[in-house]
């Protein structure tokens, strides 16, 4: 089970991270996508979803999870 940590991140990941550090860490994502300057990382076998957004130096700024992601609160 990964844990979410509310203001901080998942598990090891950590808002505000480089995507090196991200890649790092779960490799790279099955599919990717740029919207305007902002990157958006898709890891579909974990159910996890990573934005980037250029307007906080493409530093990690938002996680999401569906079910398939093993998540406690």
């Amino acid at each position: 089970m990964l844990e979410i940590l509310p203001g901080i991140g998942l598990a090891a990941l950590r808002f505000g991270m480089p995507e090196t550090e991200v890649k790092a860490i779960l490799g790279e994502p099955d599919d990717h996508a740029e919207f305007d300057s902002d990157r958006h990382f898709y890891y579909t076998q974990l159910g996890v979803s990573l934005f980037f957004e250029s307007e906080k130096e493409g530093l990690l700024s938002g996680i999401e999870t569906d079910p398939r992601c093993p998540v406690r609160p």
